[in-house]
């Protein structure tokens, strides 16, 4: 993936409310890194009826109320980082980045 700037961003572990995770990458030297590692997105200003009348094709804003995670540099070799949570439902995530940065 080209992604340019001093930011690597590393998309979310995708699973149901309850589940362990796991994602393997390698990221660039001297990038920081913002994980993705969970949210809702309101899709402002319509909401999901059945049959959404905004689906134009075109720009639309929206709303994203979540979880993000931004990590400084890390030196060259290899990392692992664990990001456990548990919903105020009881519902309990644990994500494992294993990253190899170069």
């Amino acid at each position: 993936m080209a992604q340019r700037g001093p930011v690597f961003y590393i998309a979310r572990i995708a699973g149901p409310l309850v589940f362990t995770g796991t994602r393997h990458c390698t990221i660039p030297h001297q990038k920081s890194l913002f994980l993705y590692i969970g949210a809702v997105v309101d899709e402002y200003p319509c909401a999901r009826p059945l049959g959404d009348p905004c689906i134009t094709g075109r720009y639309q804003p929206a709303v994203v109320d979540g979880f993000f995670m931004m990590v400084k540099p890390l030196p060259r070799g290899e990392h692992t980082i664990v990001v456990h949570g548990t919903a105020t439902s009881g519902d309990d995530k644990t994500l494992t980045y294993y990253l190899t940065t170069r």
